[in-house]
């Protein structure tokens, strides 16, 4: 063997160390990308489920306020129209009077003001679970304005370099290219993968892609593609280096991305949701309360019509009174409701939710605004 043969394969060799060491390294990054994109999505997941949960429950609050001055107007209707005797009004009072209606539509206003959202009423003209919006073309967007805000962007170098992968695979896999009905169809799942990942910016995915078909031939592969000459080597190397250059600059923009949407109000509404779970639920606490309230006032308003219509006291009402009635023992008797005997009478007590629980879920209406505020504008236009 000549000198200069013995010298090319010592070159050979180590040109083919430094390629595997930067294909390590890509891969490395690229297991750390698929996590962090997992973590990402899994975070998006929660934030979705949880606001349509929200929304879902100040949906049937801002129901409770719209009842609650209902009621209110039949009373009014009932004590006009028909002589009740002191005991009927101090009943009636007892159990859902002026005081207390008054104090539902309060508190509820009160929850959607600190939410940013007005009140109940201006929550409801807001469209929120309108089923003509729960379509896939509304959500899709919804998901972008939720998201989007949060998305680190590429800058135009960067956008060419990994548009090169882009146009490599596509002149790879164009549909036009296919020579069989088989392939055809190959070749457009294939492309719509390409063109999903490069609108998204993310190469991880087009060099995945590229790895998955890397024995797949067509009439543009190279036959001498994996052939160690050292050109070819020194060419696979300046591509390989660049590849882990864009991956790595792709987990910095995740990883920011991730951080901003953990750091977000959207993000704090999870943590909420989670942290109120382990301390025994007071959202759900919360939405039984609005269930058993809602039941009651849409019985009362039976109630009224009837006696308004019949000038007689309804006989279901001496079990509402009593407690004996269904929707009385499931909020736990006639005296749920807290009353002080100072000025401050009439103030209603949603259940036994503390302040600090209050608190919470008033972090997690709070953080419902800045996903609704957009489709919220949009529909109103």
């Amino acid at each position: 063997m000549k000198k200069n043969e013995v010298a090319k394969s010592s070159l050979l060799i180590q040109k083919e160390k430094e390629l595997k060491d930067i294909q390590k390294k890509k891969e490395k990054v690229s297991i750390t990308i698929r996590t962090t994109k997992t973590k990402l999505s899994d975070l998006q997941t929660d934030i979705e489920r949880y606001s349509k949960d929200m929304i879902n429950g100040m949906s049937r609050t801002a129901d409770l306020s719209k009842l609650a001055k209902e009621t209110k107007i039949l009373m009014a209707e009932l004590k006009k129209k028909v002589k009740l005797s002191k005991k009927d009004k101090s009943d009636i009072d007892s159990v859902l009077g002026d005081a207390v209606l008054d104090d539902i539509t309060k508190t509820v206003d009160g929850l959607f003001g600190q939410a940013g959202f007005g009140n109940a009423d201006d929550f409801s003209s807001g469209n929120f679970g309108d089923p003509e919006s729960n379509t896939d073309e509304f959500n899709r967007q919804r998901r972008t304005e939720m998201f989007g805000q949060f998305t680190v962007k590429l800058d135009e170098e960067e956008q060419q370099k990994i548009r090169k992968v882009f146009l490599e695979l596509a002149n790879r896999f164009h549909p036009d290219k296919a020579t069989n009905e088989q392939e055809l169809k190959l070749f457009n799942d294939v492309m719509q993968s390409i063109n999903g990942a490069y609108q998204s910016g993310d190469l991880q995915e087009l060099l995945d892609i590229k790895e998955r078909f890397k024995s797949y031939q067509t009439s543009d592969a190279s036959a001498d593609y994996d052939i160690p000459v050292l050109d070819v080597l020194e060419s696979h190397i300046a591509k390989n280096r660049n590849e882990l250059n864009l991956l790595e600059n792709q987990l910095e923009r995740l990883k920011e991305e991730l951080k901003n949407l953990k750091n977000s109000d959207l993000g704090d509404m999870v943590k909420q949701n989670k942290k109120m779970a382990k301390q025994g639920g007071a959202t759900d606490e919360f939405n039984e309360q609005t269930k058993n309230l809602f039941d009651l006032m849409v019985e009362m308003k039976k109630i009224f019509v009837e006696w308004t219509e019949t000038g007689k006291r309804p006989a279901v009402f001496a079990q509402i009174v009593d407690g004996t009635h269904p929707i009385m023992q499931n909020m736990n008797g006639p005296d749920m409701f807290d009353f002080d005997d100072d000025e401050d009478e009439g103030d209603f007590d949603l259940g036994n939710i503390s302040a600090e629980e209050l608190e919470e879920m008033m972090a997690l209406f709070g953080a419902l605004n800045q996903m609704a505020a957009k489709p919220r504008n949009r529909r109103r236009r």
